[in-house]
């Protein structure tokens, strides 16, 4: 029987953004610590792909998905933002949470 060490964990990630209306810019980062309740270190930035949730026919909501690499514990930040159709300015809304490889 052959022994497999497994060194690197990939998780695949979904966030639902729950709103009809397609976010203008998505990120997703990723640290390795944080310190204080702040991250620490430089970020990674992950892919992700964006993808409508339909209810008989209609979007109701966004999927976010993404694949980050857990060695340990990975802190991952989810940041959408909306242009106001009034201004100029960004309505923006953040998820945070962490993964850990147990």
């Amino acid at each position: 029987m052959k022994e497999f060490n497994v060194t690197r964990l990939i998780v695949t990630n979904r966030v639902e953004i729950r709103t009809r209306l397609r976010p203008d810019r998505l990120r997703v980062r990723a640290w390795r610590r944080v310190e204080d309740g702040q991250p620490r270190g430089a970020a990674e930035i992950l892919e992700a792909q964006l993808r409508p949730r339909r209810r008989d026919g209609s979007i109701v909501a966004w999927v976010a998905k993404f694949q980050a690499e857990v060695k340990r514990r990975r802190y991952i930040e989810v940041e959408a933002k909306w242009r106001r159709p009034d201004c100029k300015d960004f309505d923006t809304y953040a998820w945070t949470f962490a993964l850990d490889r147990t």
